[in-house]
């Protein structure tokens, strides 16, 4: 049965990605975590939201087949995003993110990585509220939550969704804001995969200057005065910007 899902969807248009084939074993091999490499029956990329809504029409009406989703495929336990004996609906090619400079949105594919959404906002001199690790991927995080270097500035990255577009379950496509199935854009903002398919993030972007990172190496014989430092900023944390 999931090799006659498999070609229905090839069928209608869709990308696949089948077993014993190059593109397949390396897309598999491109989670972040060892366990999540689990061998779904074939994988379908979509390339627009359209077609998200057509393999989940097709999913749906014409299968019992069971399905999973994939973001940036960051998560690291099986079953997170991919599947054994079943079709991995992954969003991998949707990775595109669009600047608005008039209202400071970008607008970012759920595919996408936050190395590729830093990259693309960098002209602008803007960024977002996204992962402070460059292969995690954008889906997982916002939906997740998502705790940034910003969080202190902006809260968690999906406080600064302003607008998920959403494929349901039913196949329509819909948008959800705080005009706009308010219920729905409240939901998503940490309640991860489960109330639809979000193919796209309108974020509200931010001016940014230089981050600076690296380490600062310090003796053990300095110990006593690390801690008496930070139990000091702790008290007085309310005085820090």
């Amino acid at each position: 049965m999931a090799t006659t899902v498999c070609d229905i969807l090839e069928a209608a248009g869709l990308t696949v990605l089948r077993p014993n084939t190059a593109a397949y074993t390396a897309r598999n091999q491109s989670y972040w975590s060892v366990s999540a490499r689990i061998n779904p029956t074939c994988i379908v990329q979509p390339r627009s939201t359209e077609q998200v809504a057509q393999a989940i029409t097709i999913l749906k009406t014409q299968t019992t087949c069971k399905w999973a989703v994939r973001g940036g495929g960051h998560a690291s336990y099986p079953g997170a995003s991919n599947i054994s004996d079943g079709v991995t609906l992954d969003l991998g090619l949707m990775n595109q993110t669009e600047y608005d400079a008039d209202g400071q949105i970008a607008k970012i594919g759920a595919g996408g990585r936050w190395h590729e959404v830093y990259t693309a906002l960098e002209p602008f001199g803007v960024t977002v509220p996204g992962g402070r690790a460059s292969q995690v991927g954008v889906a997982g995080f916002l939906l997740g939550g998502g705790n940034s270097f910003f969080s202190s500035m902006v809260g968690l990255g999906c406080d600064s969704v302003i607008n998920f577009e959403v494929v349901l379950a039913s196949g329509q496509v819909v948008n959800a804001n705080r005009e706009v199935n308010a219920d729905l854009h409240k939901a998503l903002k940490g309640g991860s995969g489960n109330f639809g398919v979000v193919t796209r993030f309108d974020v509200q972007a931010f001016p940014i200057g230089d981050l600076w990172g690296g380490q600062v190496v310090y003796p053990l014989t300095t110990t006593e005065q690390h801690i008496a430092a930070y139990v000091d900023w702790v008290d007085n944390i309310r005085s820090y910007p």
